[in-house]
């Protein structure tokens, strides 16, 4: 059995971490800016995040708790302050969640494996670990080779492998996260 887990799947419990330097110059655009865990909190160092980030030399925020933070002083700089200065808590809050919202759908589409069949079982060497799986990356070659519509598969989920006389000789599907591939390449939930 083989399981394609991957650390983006956004079922899996995830905390979001902020480079503290990068969030306060607004670069959170940046490549390592935003890092994600599915580490349980008892886990981490002493300061709030997993032991081996130290080396990373960032100070790592915890986004859901700094998001918290500034939902709670939007609302004490509202009564204390007025318009101008809360408009700018819900622009650092809208940069918040848009950056990790950017950062999810990239990790979400890195992720992204197909896997290709054929009718008598063939496989391709060119594929993960002879499971017939396979990338966005290798995506254009593979449909090259062995002539399937990659469009319709971007767009469904799915395409078929026909033969000069229409029949279908095999397909490429896209793999779910988390799903189980037996050794003959049939998918278990």
């Amino acid at each position: 059995m083989m399981t394609w887990k991957n650390m983006t799947d956004i079922k899996a419990p995830l905390r979001f971490f902020l480079s503290q330097k990068k969030l306060s110059q607004y670069e959170l655009h940046e490549q390592g800016a935003i890092k994600v865990t599915n580490q349980d909190e008892s886990d981490d160092c002493e300061i709030g995040y997993p032991e081996d980030w130290l080396e990373d030399n960032h100070v790592w925020i915890d986004a859901a708790k700094e998001l918290e933070r500034l939902g709670w002083r939007f609302g004490d700089v509202c009564s204390a302050c007025g318009y101008e200065e809360a408009q700018a808590y819900l622009g650092d809050i809208d940069y918040i969640i848009k950056s990790v919202s950017k950062f999810m759908e990239e990790q979400k589409e890195k992720s992204i494996m197909f896997r290709i069949w054929f009718n008598d079982g063939s496989s391709v060497k060119e594929t993960a670990g002879g499971y017939n799986l396979f990338d966005k990356d290798q995506l254009p070659n593979l449909a090259d080779q062995f002539d399937f519509d990659a469009d319709e598969l971007l767009h469904c989920g799915e395409t078929k492998m026909l033969d000069e006389q229409g029949e279908v000789i095999g397909g490429v599907n896209t793999v779910l996260e988390g799903e189980v591939m037996s050794m003959d390449g049939e998918v278990e939930a």
